[in-house]
């Protein structure tokens, strides 16, 4: 089922990435490259779901953190290997393809080979199909902060959005503690009656932003002092990015925790889909305004 949904909704995706980056021109790979990943990104993230419905909480945070940390890791060995920019990018894409294998093996290991639908047929439609409803919010939640390097790429220099791109790697894991709250809380809002689990939500709100307070408040400060000695003098604006998106952080936190209630309590996708519309419709609208003037400042404060 994962793999078809992230197939079908990834592929509509990456389609208009694709046919937008022509308007980039020679820089049109920037776009087009991590559009055509986005199957693979929707794949990792409905893969944590299942990992969350087997109670394999150490493998639902091996994902999130293996999607940041491998980039890293391959990005590293290609520069000190003299990569240029192009090859950068291309080994950037590689390192998530390369999270598949992996992954797809334990998953395997774990569950056994998925059953092969012989009658079953509608039950499979019919989880296929809520899973689709899903999509957008899941899609739209991976383009907010990925929005900013397209404007950054249109509007600026390849090192103002590497240095950007630096500061997302650093806030996707600020959100690991945001991730642990719901997949906590998701099976019992979703086995509770209505009032219960609307409260367990409330609680999963506080706590996921709280956490989203303490975990900057304790890195920021940390990358003033470690980023330039080990990325460089030309890194010394991560801190500063990474400072104003906090702000971002902190609310993924409570979104996250509202869309386990939204999810399985209610099982409305169409509104959480209308929530991260608005919220996607936000950043770009201020992107376009702040970009061309603060520069990735700018696009910071608006995904934020």
């Amino acid at each position: 089922d994962a793999v078809v949904i992230a197939g079908v909704g990834g592929a509509a995706v990456a389609s208009v990435g694709i046919g937008v980056s022509p308007l980039l021109g020679e820089r049109w790979w920037v776009v087009a490259l991590p559009a055509a990943l986005t199957p693979v990104l929707l794949w990792l993230t409905y893969v944590q779901g299942l990992y969350q419905a087997l109670g394999h909480v150490v493998a639902f945070h091996g994902v999130i953190v293996g999607r940041v940390v491998a980039p890293l890791v391959f990005l590293s060995v290609a520069i000190a290997l003299g990569a240029g920019l192009e090859t950068a990018m291309v080994v950037w894409a590689a390192s998530f393809v390369a999270l598949v294998p992996l992954v797809a093996t334990h998953l395997l290991a774990l569950s056994g080979r998925p059953a092969r639908v012989v009658s079953n047929v509608r039950p499979y439609l019919r989880r296929v199909q809520l899973g689709v409803r899903f999509v957008p919010t899941n899609t739209v939640l991976l383009l907010n902060t990925q929005v900013a390097l397209l404007y950054l790429a249109a509007l600026t220099t390849t090192a103002t959005v590497g240095v950007y791109s630096v500061a997302v790697a650093g806030g996707e894991l600020l959100k690991v503690g945001a991730r642990a709250v719901y997949s906590s809380v998701l099976p019992g809002v979703g086995s509770r009656k209505r009032e219960a689990a609307a409260d367990l939500t409330a609680r999963a709100v506080r706590h996921s932003i709280l956490l989203g307070i303490a975990g900057p408040a304790l890195v920021v400060p940390a990358s003033v002092l470690l980023v330039p000695p080990i990325l460089g003098n030309g890194y010394g604006d991560v801190p500063l990015l990474l400072g104003l998106l906090v702000p971002s952080v902190v609310a993924y936190g409570a979104f996250l925790a509202l869309t386990a209630y939204f999810s399985v309590q209610v099982v409305s996708p169409e509104l959480m889909t209308i929530a991260s519309t608005l919220m996607l419709g936000t950043t770009v609208v201020l992107m376009a305004l702040l970009v061309p003037v603060l520069g990735a400042p700018g696009a910071a404060v608006a995904t934020s």
